[in-house]
Order: structure tokens, then sequence, then C-alpha cells
């Protein structure tokens, strides 16, 4: 039987869900809230934040759109 290798998130795919996070959290919404009024699913939200799943492009609009930021800012390496 062969074993599963779990797979590390990619660094592009760690900066994206630290964006997500930390922009979220500096409007002060809870993923909750954030969750309902953007229409997206609470659990993927919070999946996306830890890194663990990768948003498509069109859900990464949706999601700028709700922080009102552009998308490249959710791409954007800050730690720089």
């Amino acid at each position: 039987m062969a074993r599963q290798r779990k797979r590390s998130a990619s660094k592009v795919v760690l900066v994206v869900a630290r964006n997500i996070r930390k922009l979220r959290e500096a409007r002060g919404e809870s993923k909750l809230a954030f969750a309902q009024r953007t229409k997206l699913n609470r659990g993927r939200l919070i999946d996306w934040e830890r890194g663990t799943r990768t948003p498509t492009l069109e859900t990464l609009e949706r999601i700028a759109n709700g922080l009102e930021v552009e998308v490249w800012e959710l791409l954007r390496d800050r730690k720089k």
C-alpha cells in the first residue's frame, strides 16, 4: 500500500493565506462576519487563511473585493 505524502504549502499559498488573515483582521472583521458578507464558506475561509487550501482565481477576486484591495495585494509578500 503506497503512502500518501502530505504536501507542504508553497510560499505563494502561505503569502496569500497570511495576507487574507491580516487584511481581514485589520478591518476588525471576524471570519464569520467576513464569510457571510462576501457569501463565502466560513470553513473554506479558515482553510485559505491556514494555507491548507488554495482559492481559485475567481474566489481570490471575491476575497479582494470584500477586503477592498486589488488581487495583486493578496499575492504581495509583505515580509520583505
